[in-house]
């Protein structure tokens, strides 16, 4: 198996020769879905480590996290993990928990 590099221009090419005269999508629909699916691949094989440090308010449940921090992300506070959860999860097991 040999690897190399392809360029968008060239993704894009290829995939408008498999839609060929019946496309479904248009060239910028192509590229937004090929830019997607490129994201996705690199969040899956991908190794990215860094410490980011952030003020949290008092009483304020929400903290907003940069943009660079919006995929698989581990928050710690005070040393502490915070497990992933949902804002329905917390409205039900907790219902208060904005308060």
């Amino acid at each position: 198996m040999s690897y190399g590099q392809v360029t968008l221009t060239q993704l894009q090419a290829q995939l408008a020769e498999k839609y060929d005269s019946a496309a479904f999508w248009t060239a910028e629909e192509a590229r937004l879905a090929l830019n997607e699916g490129i994201r996705v691949y690199n969040m899956l094989t991908g190794f990215w480590r860094t410490t980011v440090s952030l003020t949290l308010i008092p009483f304020d449940p929400f903290l907003s996290l940069p943009g660079s921090l919006t995929y698989r992300t581990r928050l710690t506070v005070a040393g502490k993990p915070l497990a992933p959860t949902s804002l329905f999860d917390m409205d039900n097991g907790r219902p208060n928990w904005r308060a």
